[in-house]
């Protein structure tokens, strides 16, 4: 039994492996398997470093997003070949990320209280362009609409079903036949790749 046990790590962590290698060359497919091996670690510790204070002013899952889409533009960057090493890089630069929301913050409180005592998920600083902070920098529509184009029919679904629609992420997952965790995970690199797409449009000054 342990030798069997054995043999399917070793083969879970050679297909963690080559995951690794075709997302550094792009295959977003691959980046998905990779980054749910990873998740519910990275949302563990988004969870403790958010513990008290930080948890009122910024959510979870903000943070986590705008960590995935770090990972999406720096994912060539990385050197890792395992999943222990993969994870503490992810943890890194969800770090970075509270650190600046943190700051932004900071900023803020020191410019006057706000209406409701909290930064919004998109007004907080952050590496890389937001999706509505893209948007707005984006002069015409017709830029969000090519954004939208170039993301693949289960990207630009669940889009729609999350931002046009409202739906929550169990509709989400029943309308995709996927888990709720699979539909979270698809929306967060959804929202990422049309961030990229927005920061490269044309039309953007």
């Amino acid at each position: 039994m342990s030798l069997a046990c054995d043999k399917l790590k070793d083969m879970r962590d050679e297909s963690f492996r080559s995951d690794l290698r075709r997302a550094r060359r792009g295959d977003r497919g691959a980046l998905d398997r990779a980054l749910r091996r990873v998740d519910a670690r990275v949302r563990a510790a988004a969870r403790a470093r958010l513990n008290g204070s930080g948890r009122r002013h910024f959510g979870t899952s903000d943070v986590i997003q705008t960590t995935y889409l770090d990972v999406v533009r720096k994912i060539h960057t990385f050197r890792g070949n395992d999943e222990d090493t993969f994870a503490s890089w992810l943890t890194t630069i969800l770090e970075n990320n509270v650190r600046d929301k943190a700051r932004a913050l900071g900023r803020d409180k020191r410019k006057g209280p706000t209406s409701t005592g909290r930064v919004e998920p998109d007004s907080v600083a952050a590496p890389g362009p937001t999706p509505s902070r893209a948007a707005i920098q984006v002069e015409s529509l017709e830029a969000v609409g090519q954004a939208l184009d170039r993301l693949d029919e289960t990207q630009r679904r669940i889009i729609v079903m999350r931002l046009v629609e409202g739906k929550d992420y169990r509709e989400i997952a029943e309308a995709l036949d996927r888990s709720v965790g699979a539909a979270r995970m698809l929306y967060f690199r959804a929202r990422a790749a049309l961030a990229i797409g927005l920061a490269e449009s044309p039309d953007r000054e």
